[in-house]
């Protein structure tokens, strides 16, 4: 699989290519609408996740993990065609040396980001679980979210999250 890891690459693609030849001229409020559309959210969120690849370094350093990080990876579970289990996928993993990984969730969002009960509950629960059950993996795991604002503090941030890092983190 090939990933485009360029943001103005990944811009130029999704928005400027396709609108040269559909629209020669844009509405003064283009940009505006644009950006509440679903597929700006989409964009947005791949683009900060290939912000973040690039400052690896720096995560690791704000959660004070520079003598213990190993290794950096994703992980992504796909199903068989047919078969009844949940595919999941892991944004990014630093493995420790300490018998531990955090297991990271990059979010983008223009204000804090809010878990909900079916992030918490499903989705987050899942990711780990079938992780865990597919990886056969004895470590000990870490939840850690890495977002634009940071999280707005509820009962499933409190619950499941380890350790958080935000955008101003990235450029310390």
């Amino acid at each position: 699989m090939i990933k485009i890891v360029d943001e103005y690459t990944l811009f130029f693609l999704q928005w400027i290519d396709s609108l040269q030849t559909a629209y020669p001229i844009l509405h003064t409020n283009y940009w505006l609408n644009a950006s509440r559309e679903p597929k700006y959210r989409i964009w947005s969120g791949f683009a900060y996740e290939s912000v973040c690849m690039k400052h690896i370094s720096q995560i690791i350093n704000f959660l004070n993990l520079d003598s213990l990080a190993a290794g950096i990876g994703r992980w992504q579970f796909i199903p068989q065609k047919g078969s009844k289990e949940e595919g999941t996928q892991i944004d990014l993993i630093i493995d420790r040396f300490d018998k531990s990984m955090n297991v990271c969730e990059i979010k983008f969002s223009n204000e804090q980001y809010r878990i909900n009960k079916n992030d918490g509950k499903k989705n987050l629960a899942n990711k780990i679980k079938v992780f865990e059950l597919k990886t056969r993996s004895q470590k000990q795991l870490f939840l850690t979210f890495i977002t634009t604002m940071g999280i707005k503090k509820n009962i499933w941030s409190e619950d499941l999250v380890d350790s958080e890092v935000t955008l101003s983190d990235l450029f310390m």
